[in-house]
């Protein structure tokens, strides 16, 4: 089932464009006011180029232990309830929501299901599979702010 690392792959690419074409970030600008100004169009390709050839870079690693394999799949989770979350709190659609709930969610949880069902995944892994993914995404907001300068 190594294939779903693929499927997160096609997600991702489909995410990024969900996001461009409903205008990510003149969203993001009006949300987080604090970070537009280094919310810049070249910070955003490369940041998402940069995830994309994470999430290509995992698929073509399907031969992997699931430690080097699953932030990926929590990567996908936690922008998800980034999405949602901030779609709820602000009570306005968030770009990218539509393919984090179809998508990202569903792919993400089922990659994790897998490495447990499959017996190659125990407790402690996954957790720190969750914590590689929280550091790994940090890394957006933390870049905005060394942007900054703060």
């Amino acid at each position: 089932m190594h294939w779903i690392y693929w499927a997160i792959f096609a997600a991702a690419i489909l995410h990024v464009i969900e996001e461009y074409s409903t205008g990510f970030l003149p969203w993001f600008r009006r949300a987080i006011p604090s970070l537009a100004a280094a919310m810049t169009p070249s910070w955003a390709f490369s940041i998402n180029l940069l995830f994309l050839l994470l999430a290509l870079g995992t698929a073509l690693g399907s031969h992997l232990p699931p430690l080097a394999r699953l932030p990926l799949a929590g990567i996908v989770l936690i922008n998800a309830v980034l999405h949602v979350g901030v779609t709820i709190a602000r009570r306005d659609y968030s770009p990218g929501l539509i393919t984090a709930v179809l998508l990202y969610i569903p792919l993400g949880l089922l990659a994790y299901i897998y490495e447990f069902t499959s017996g190659k995944l125990s407790l402690t892994p996954a957790m720190l599979s969750i914590l590689i993914a929280l550091v790994l995404h940090s890394t957006v907001p933390l870049s905005l702010r060394l942007r900054l300068g703060r």
